[in-house]
């Protein structure tokens, strides 16, 4: 595990970064070193998202879905992704929020 990767999940850092959100989170709201997409569409084909996080995510957490789906990555892996956009997919097409990072 790569020291970036420990610090983003320290449970310290995640819980503060996650708990000063206190209103509502907006589509392509960009929170601290997060980037919130919040109700897209996702396919069970590559769907590419684009987001506000100015860099190449490093990985993403989904916490709703319409569909009870899960979303993973795309069929490309992590190749597509970029400082605009993110390539995913899901189980079973739906709407989902996602916290990219």
């Amino acid at each position: 595990m790569s020291t970036g990767f420990r610090t983003v999940f320290d449970g310290r850092n995640l819980q503060r970064a996650l708990t000063i959100v206190t209103g509502p989170v907006l589509d392509n709201a960009k929170i601290g070193p997060y980037a919130a997409l919040v109700g897209r569409v996702i396919g069970t084909s590559d769907t590419t998202l684009p987001h506000v996080l100015g860099r190449v995510p490093n990985g993403y957490i989904m916490y709703r879905s319409s569909s009870g789906g899960q979303v993973y990555d795309a069929s490309t892996g992590e190749s597509l992704w970029s400082r605009s956009s993110i390539v995913l997919r899901a189980t079973v097409a739906g709407t989902f929020s996602v916290l990219i990072f």
